[in-house]
């Protein structure tokens, strides 16, 4: 088992790709998959049933099997750190007990954040006027980039309505601080090289929850922004 970060949108699979991933046994084949990064080994088994008693996903703990079959599913914060720290579990759930709303939105948040920002473009302060870029009706919004069976893909490609550079915009969404800046850096030379006139300037944006030294080092001497965000939770009288 591993935990990893998706690096891409759902495609369709190549005839290649596909009897790649299924090691050649029918049961396994598939018509979609996704690219994967900072992927982490374990590299000792955990067991399942010793974790069941601490995850709330399950609610019927008697029959856990048909919780953990295949597919994809979403799990909370708690959940998520009884799996992958397993003996921290008690303290993982004590701490999501008793963690403020806040806290919760902003995970939340971050799950649908790329969401969030594209219905929300106009209210959002970029520090500069930018439209969602659009070529031969491909939208700004994963926009895709790279090579040919590259599968690279942009979290946004906005223009700069007042410069008319183009803006790169990535999500760190959990990622490594390296991954992130040598994606974006990456994205950027190709918009450069492909997209851009030849005067016309590229430049980008990472929007992360934290900003720490790795990330904010490796994108020191580049043009690119970075960005952070926070939510609040406030309730309002509505009358009665």
């Amino acid at each position: 088992m591993a935990t990893a970060t998706l690096a891409s949108p759902s495609y369709e699979l190549t005839t290649e790709q596909n009897e790649l991933v299924s090691h050649g046994r029918e049961e396994f084949r598939t018509q979609h998959g996704v690219d994967l990064e900072d992927v982490e080994l374990w590299s000792v088994p955990k067991s399942a049933r010793d974790l069941v008693p601490h995850l709330s996903f399950i609610q019927n703990k008697e029959f856990w099997g048909t919780y953990l079959q295949g597919g994809v599913r979403s799990i909370s914060p708690a959940d998520y750190l009884v799996i992958t720290e397993g003996a921290a579990a008690d303290l993982a759930q004590q701490i999501a007990r008793q963690a403020d709303l806040e806290s919760s939105a902003e995970f939340a948040l971050e799950q649908h954040l790329e969401e969030f920002i594209q219905v929300n473009w106009p209210a959002i302060d970029f520090g500069a006027p930018l439209a969602l870029y659009e070529a031969e009706g491909q939208p700004g919004r994963q926009f895709p980039a790279g090579p040919p069976g590259s599968n690279w893909s942009i979290d946004f490609l906005a223009v700069d309505k007042t410069l008319g550079e183009l803006v790169v915009i990535e999500l760190k969404k959990g990622r490594s601080s390296d991954s992130v800046a040598g994606q974006v850096l990456r994205y950027m030379a190709w918009v450069k090289e492909n997209l851009a006139g030849e005067a016309q300037g590229v430049r980008g944006v990472v929007i992360a929850k934290e900003v720490d030294d790795s990330l904010r080092y490796a994108l020191k001497a580049q043009p690119v922004d970075l960005k952070t965000y926070e939510v609040k939770f406030r309730l309002t009288d509505a009358g009665s």
